[in-house]
This record gives C-alpha cells, structure tokens and sequence, in this order.
C-alpha cells in the first residue's frame, strides 16, 4: 500500500467515533449526511482493515530500540483538537455545510502531512499503543505496538509505513 493511502486511511478511521456520532445525531432530519457520514466511516473501518492485512503481508526489518517513551497522550488531545469542535456544529445550509467539509479536508491535509499517522483513537480501541523510540542508529521514530512497555534493548520486527513511522509486525497464528 503506497505511504499516501496508509495515511489518508488512518486519517479517515481516526474519525470513525465522530462519523457514527454524526449518523445518529442527523439520521431522522438529514439522512442524506448521515448517509454520508456512514460511508466516510466504512472508508475508514475498510482501510483500516486493508491495512491490517498489509502490514501482515509485508516485509519487516528489525528495529533495535535504545529507548522509548510512550505516546498514547496524543490520542486525547486529538480528540479534544480535531473532533470535539466539529461535534459542537449545527449545519443550517449548504454553504455552512461546505465550510465544514473545507475546515475537514484541512485537517485531513494537516494530518497526512505531518505523519500524524499514530494519532488515532481507534488503534487505541483495538489495543495498540504508540511509543517514541529512539533507535540504536540514533533515529527518532513512532512504533505501533500491542505490547504494554518498550525499552533500552528490545529488538521489535517491524514494517515502515511512513519515514518515521514503524508498526510492530504481528505474530503469525
């Protein structure tokens, strides 16, 4: 899967809570955004799906870790930055329906192009965690993982899906 679409995917899932919110709070007065809002969440639960599968069907290098730092803080902050406002809105027109869907391709533009790929609450839900890691090369880089802790010595297989993102490859079984 090319590094663009991994991001856009993740970005799309990250928003799933929100998209479900938004289908509940506009089903019996806008059914044609809570349509919508549906079909932005299953682009979001299948991506995220694909990317499961390819992250298993890919190849893996082996990152040796000299230190880590967990990030998991990040995903209430997002929620708080990038959702929270957005369920405060009250769509009345088209125009202000346009504004809001602007203000999301912005963030999303944000978001893809900051490689804020391990910032969303549905990794949480699914039980990943994401750690700064500092590799025995001296690199900088984000790992997801299932594990609980990571530290000075570890050795982790892992995929790159992003230039300073890595994902803890899953064990077959």
């Amino acid at each position: 899967m090319t590094p663009w679409l991994t991001r856009v995917f993740l970005f799309f899932s990250s928003y799933i809570p929100f998209w479900t919110i938004v289908a509940l709070l506009t089903w019996a007065n806008r059914q044609g955004l809570a349509l919508c809002a549906i079909g932005a969440g299953a682009v979001g639960a299948v991506g995220l799906g694909v990317l499961f599968s390819s992250i298993r069907a890919a190849g893996s290098s082996l990152l040796r870790i000299d230190g880590a730092t967990r990030q998991d803080g990040d995903n209430i902050a997002y929620i708080v930055t990038y959702i929270f406002p957005f369920l405060t809105l009250v769509v009345a027109s088209p125009l202000e329906l346009v504004a809001i869907g602007l203000l999301f391709v912005v963030t999303m533009l944000v978001y893809v192009n900051s490689d804020m790929l391990y910032v969303n609450p549905m990794l949480a839900l699914f039980g990943f965690k994401t750690f700064a890691v500092q590799t025995d090369q001296g690199t900088g880089v984000m790992l997801i993982t299932r594990r609980g802790t990571v530290g000075r010595g570890k050795t982790v297989e892992a995929v790159q899906i992003s230039p300073s993102t890595w994902w803890e490859k899953p064990v077959a079984g």
